[in-house]
């Protein structure tokens, strides 16, 4: 019942981002197969970033894709709230 929010980590270094590798070393030192990580971008996001390796994250990740800085789609919302 806890929700960790964050803005897309990075695959390649940017400052203003969370390092994938920080990421999912946070998650397997502290929620190690309890958590479920669901990545709301686009296939085409900047540099890639969101499109990283889900091994990294133990494959514990769910894709939900809309349109940045948008409003999702309501069918985006129910897969959200029948899979969260």
């Amino acid at each position: 019942d806890r929700l960790i929010a964050m803005a897309i980590p990075c695959v390649d270094y940017v400052m203003y981002r969370n390092d994938i590798r920080d990421v999912a070393r946070f998650f397997a030192q502290f929620h190690y197969g309890t958590f479920l990580v669901y990545n709301l971008c686009e296939n085409h996001e900047e540099g890639g970033n969101g499109n990283y390796d889900t091994g990294l994250l133990y494959h514990q990740v769910q894709r939900i894709s809309f349109h940045d800085h948008n409003v999702p789609r309501f069918r985006c919302i129910v897969k959200f709230c029948e899979t969260a």
